[in-house]
């Protein structure tokens, strides 16, 4: 058990005893004092001086001792307060995405450090599997700064062959620009034509959404016709994949048959 003591109660208990202390100097002194009064000398001041001190020390160290101790505050305690405590300010709710999630939407996987979000993406509309060209549609949540030069690559699945049996070209097929324009609620809409090549329907693809800086995607516009058939084998460093999706192969309808 801890030994604690009380200050207050010593400090009264010192004064009373310094007081006596000086009320008996008090007395001595003042009893030297008479019995030297009546010789004719300085000196003999001295005690009745000295005892006038003693006294007044005396008298104020007895009001000290006797003066109550001034109130000390109550201890702190950790329970909690009954103040009404300030409403506390939480971080601002996450942005979500408006649209229900379907049968025929797929995930995006994000890869990049980009501030956004991206919501699932529907395919055709909700109808699956393709048979020919199909829509894609989707949201992309975050600072408009962020969404102002996003694009659009597709990369073909080499496990898959179109309807004539051939394989796809190997490389990034980049997507006209307005393929990822959005309203102010970041929904987009794409119309996949299959690059005008219905063969292709039966492709697996996968989407890929980038950012890069407008004069790189207007360079890479400017060289189509250099890789319009096998795809762009290398991009430019200042490009990048930020998130990516799925599209799995459709089904040749009439219009896809193999022509020879």
């Amino acid at each position: 058990m801890a030994v604690t003591w009380d200050t207050r109660n010593m400090n009264g208990q010192v004064l009373y005893i310094t007081a006596v202390i000086s009320g008996v100097f008090c007395t001595i002194l003042f009893m030297v004092w008479l019995h030297v009064r009546k010789h004719d000398q300085k000196w003999t001041i001295m005690p009745f001086a000295a005892a006038v001190v003693f006294g007044v020390a005396t008298i104020a160290q007895v009001a000290l001792a006797a003066k109550p101790p001034a109130p000390t505050p109550p201890p702190t305690s950790s329970s909690p307060s009954t103040a009404p405590s300030e409403p506390k300010v939480g971080p601002s709710p996450s942005p979500s995405c408006s649209a229900t999630p379907g049968p025929a939407d797929v995930q995006v996987k994000p890869y990049g450090t980009a501030p956004l979000v991206f919501c699932p993406v529907r395919i055709n509309n909700g109808t699956i599997p393709i048979t020919g060209p199909f829509n894609l549609s989707g949201q992309i949540l975050g600072p408009d700064a962020e969404r102002r030069h996003l694009i659009l690559f597709v990369r073909i699945d080499p496990k898959t062959r179109d309807t004539c049996g051939k394989p796809g070209g190997r490389g990034r097929f980049l997507l006209p620009q307005e393929a990822l324009d959005a309203d102010a609620e970041g929904k987009w809409s794409y119309d996949e034509k299959l690059g005008d090549y219905p063969q292709g329907v039966t492709f697996g693809r996968t989407y890929e959404i980038a950012t890069a800086p407008q004069s790189v995607i207007d360079s890479l516009m400017s060289q189509k016709d250099g890789w319009k058939e096998d795809g762009i084998n290398e991009l430019p460093d200042s490009v990048e994949i930020l998130a990516a999706f799925e599209v799995p192969p459709g089904v040749a309808g009439r219009d896809a048959r193999c022509v020879r």
